[in-house]
């Protein structure tokens, strides 16, 4: 009867290590997931957060990124520590919960055609016409330890640009009316 108790509990004890490793084997894989669906989120969120900041520059002053260099070989991100923003060269660096990203933008020119469409950046024409009102706008961010990447492309269009303010009809070296 002892040498079956102990062969009873050998046995007990082998099939739970087997029950243990089962679970971690399946564990491991839902850990993987789960930490790339959270960088797929970040990615995403930081995107969306770029976007949005790089819509305000060309809301206060379209000839910020008007005048910047195109194409991808030159990213770009804002500065948003200083008031107003600030477009800075490079690729930024973020840190969300202890992971590193990195993100940046690059502007290219948008022509038209004829009918006033867009026409994409791969196909050339000579009756395209450059539109300085619009520009394509790619933003990217990775997280830097598995390389995730999202992507967004989006057309920013100038509006609205204050070309003169007056505060009021009097004024001036020689007024002395109300507001001299």
């Amino acid at each position: 009867m002892e040498g079956q108790s102990l062969v009873e509990v050998l046995v007990a004890v082998a099939i739970g290590t087997l029950m243990i490793a089962a679970a971690i084997a399946a564990l491991v894989p839902a850990l993987t997931v789960n930490t790339r669906a959270n960088e797929h989120q970040v990615t995403s969120a930081l995107v969306k957060e770029l976007l949005e900041d790089v819509k305000v520059t060309a809301r206060i002053d379209w000839n910020i990124l008007s005048e910047l260099q195109k194409g991808s070989a030159a990213p770009y991100y804002i500065d948003t520590s200083t008031s107003p923003f600030a477009v800075t060269a490079g690729t930024e660096g973020v840190t969300v919960s202890g992971r590193a990203y990195e993100r940046s933008f690059y502007l290219e020119t948008v022509d038209r055609d004829a009918q006033g469409f867009i026409i994409p950046p791969d196909i050339y024409s000579s009756s395209l016409f450059p539109d300085p009102s619009t520009l394509r706008m790619t933003i990217t961010a990775s997280a830097a330890a598995s390389g995730a990447e999202r992507s967004l492309v989006q057309y920013l269009t100038r509006f609205g640009n204050r070309v003169a303010v007056q505060t009021n009809w009097f004024g001036g070296p020689e007024d002395s009316g109300a507001y001299g």
